[in-house]
């Protein structure tokens, strides 16, 4: 399936691991960069899209939006161009933890809790219209998670700049967008269309959050039936699903301002106990224990502390949290560069759940004492020993080359494929030394290419 573009794969900086995604112009696939070893999103359009021109030039002007906005509530570009063949691409944010419908779906959050989630995107699409962007298919899907527990709106495909297509990119009458989400004015022409049609689109997020199903035209009887929301969230939300653009909030700021008002009874509690900066033990407390949006609200406020006022407790907190609470906490030791927590880090190392952001931490403090660690789970020679072998490679530490010999002969080639990239962020003589042994053994036809391509690489 990926034999048109690993040319492309093999030859630059990029090695396609998966397909994850499938649209009707692109298809997406997870991506690793071969010098980091850092996983990416890669967006390829179809090959059969390719010889129209209208639609390089729609999948391009993405990859242009997305370089100029510059959001937390938005994915991040790494960079776009054509791939040998001639295919354009965009490498992006790599989201790890689902879209906002699973969110959605989950039973055990209140409106309010996933109210709060939704906050972040909201902020995107208010600062997207202030720089003249319409996103136009803003709808769950569209709505990424990682399992660091941030929210990213994605996927520009279809958007436009106020009054400025001038490539002829949205033919009057025309209709784009996911039918269900799309506001009225958006099905009639696309091209004709501001800011309110993405509140639309936003209303009817609101209303399926509320009531588990898209408008069909009771929107005031079915929410009041639904019992999760109050009046004045009714009447909001019925305000943002006004078939008349007109009478509709002017702005997502303007929404946000009274759906948010209705929520400060919910938040204030937090928000109040973040406000005193010196009460670590309430924020922590909040982080160990609150639910899933809460936490995340509160993780923001910790990363914006002094790491004086709480780097003295973290340890204690980090062998008590569990799950996205631990990745929050090993995400700012690292950040922060926190010493001290190498030997918890490496413990961490040897658990799938907290690997990744257990090896980036390892690498963001670069103590080096924690290298005799990582050779050592390598001399384990246990099942998992390969784990060490990203943030070795992140190190660039040679020394321990020789300690990854034996994986040559592991009978799981994705193992092999990890070995052969970390070789080559570390470079030098040994790195080289091991992967032309590595050439001689390896039997898999990709994975010897990929170390010939490698090794003329680390000689040049």
């Amino acid at each position: 399936m990926f034999n048109n573009i690993i040319i492309f794969i093999m030859e630059e900086r990029y090695k396609i691991i998966r397909s994850i995604g499938m649209g009707g112009m692109a298809e997406v696939f997870l991506v690793m960069e071969k010098e980091t070893a850092t996983l990416w999103a890669m967006k390829l359009l179809k090959s059969s899209f390719c010889n129209e021109l209208s639609f390089i030039k729609r999948f391009l002007r993405e990859a242009t939006l997305m370089s100029e906005l510059k959001h937390r509530g938005i994915i991040k570009l790494k960079e776009s161009g054509l791939t040998q063949t001639n295919r354009p691409y965009i490498i992006s944010q790599y989201m790890d933890g689902g879209n906002f419908q699973n969110i959605i779906n989950d039973k055990r959050k209140s409106f309010r809790e996933k109210l709060i989630l939704l906050r972040p995107i909201m902020e995107a699409l208010q600062y997207a219209h202030d720089n003249g962007v319409v996103h136009r298919d803003v709808k769950p899907q569209n709505i990424l998670l990682n399992s660091r527990g941030e929210i990213k709106l994605a996927d520009f495909g279809i958007a436009f700049a106020y009054g400025n297509d001038t490539m002829g990119l949205t033919r009057t009458g025309e209709m784009l967008g996911t039918l269900d989400f799309i506001a009225p004015e958006q099905r009639k022409d696309a091209s004709r269309v501001d800011g309110r049609a993405d509140i639309y689109s936003l209303g009817v997020i609101l209303f399926v959050m509320a009531t588990g199903f898209t408008p069909l035209g009771v929107i005031g009887k079915s929410l009041k039936k639904s019992g999760k929301i109050g009046k004045k969230e009714v009447a909001i939300i019925k305000k943002s699903l006004e078939n008349d653009p007109k009478d509709r909030y002017s702005s997502v700021k303007d929404l946000m301002s009274e759906l948010y008002k209705e929520s400060e009874q919910y938040t204030a509690p937090i928000i109040k106990e973040v406000k005193k900066i010196g009460e670590v033990e309430s924020l922590m407390d909040t982080l160990l224990n609150g639910s899933h949006s809460e936490k995340i609200l509160v993780s923001r406020k910790i990363k914006q502390l002094k790491v004086d006022e709480f780097k003295k407790n973290i340890g204690k907190y980090l062998e008590e949290a569990r799950g996205l609470s631990k990745n929050i906490l090993i995400d700012i030791i690292g950040d922060f560069s926190i010493q001290g927590y190498g030997d918890l880090l490496l413990n961490y190392l040897k658990d799938s759940t907290y690997s990744q952001s257990a090896a980036l931490a390892l690498a963001k403090i670069g103590d080096r004492r924690v290298v005799a660690g990582l050779i050592e789970i390598l001399r384990e020679k246990g099942e998992n020993s390969y784990i060490a072998l990203r943030p070795l490679a992140l190190l660039k530490e040679e020394s321990a080359v020789t300690d990854m010999a034996y994986l040559i002969d592991t009978p799981y080639s994705w193992v092999r494929e990890i070995l052969i990239e970390t070789l080559y962020a570390i470079k030098g003589k040994k790195a080289i030394s091991l992967m032309k042994k590595m050439l001689l053994k390896e039997k898999d036809e990709d994975l010897k290419a990929l170390i010939k391509n490698y090794l003329v690489n680390m000689k040049g």
